[in-house]
């Protein structure tokens, strides 16, 4: 997979910035090798906002982590903490390496959904996102559809799926499952 992060950090009167993407999600990365700039549900908001803001999927902000190493605190662009994104993790370990602020072209990314383990070779990045369990389940979904350009209508329904978990939770829902 290919990262590309911005090659000029801005500064402000916070911490450098820049923005990188990780196939098709982009991020705002705020570096804070100190840990002394705090971010708020509301700057995470702002930062995100693609009219008003720098327009971003979500923020992810480098801290020094308790055990070493780096803490990625990533944000949603609707400002809520979340525990891990693999393309946010990508796009993290490309900013950390370019800045200066590691060597090499292998580390540990510390996050809220644990510790995850980047490797960058040339402009390929992977990201090890552990072992994935399934299990059935019933979620309530939105269907949405669409008649015409205009008009969008939605129900939500129940329907059956597996329940895929690793760093990132996803629902897959199939029409047929497995006996």
């Amino acid at each position: 997979m290919r990262c590309g992060v911005g090659s000029i950090p801005v500064t402000t009167s916070g911490p450098a910035f820049l923005k990188g993407h990780g196939t098709q999600n982009d991020f705002v990365v705020l570096l804070d090798p100190e840990g002394v700039h705090g971010l708020t549900e509301r700057q995470a908001r702002s930062l995100c906002d693609r009219r008003q803001g720098l327009g971003a999927d979500g923020v992810l902000r480098s801290v020094p982590a308790e055990s070493g190493g780096w803490f990625m605190d990533y944000r949603n662009a609707d400002g809520s903490t979340a525990e891990m994104c693999g393309n946010g993790a990508r796009v993290f370990a490309v900013a950390l390496r370019d800045a200066g602020l590691v060597v090499g072209d292998e580390l540990a990314v510390q996050t809220r959904g644990g510790e995850r383990f980047v490797r960058i070779v040339g402009d390929e990045v992977t990201v090890d996102m552990g072992e994935a369990t399934t299990s059935p389940r019933t979620v309530r979904v939105m269907s949405v559809t669409s008649s015409g350009r205009s008009s969008m209508s939605s129900t939500m329904r129940t329907m059956s799926g597996w329940l895929v978990v690793s760093a990132c939770a996803m629902c897959c829902i199939s029409t047929v499952l497995p006996a």
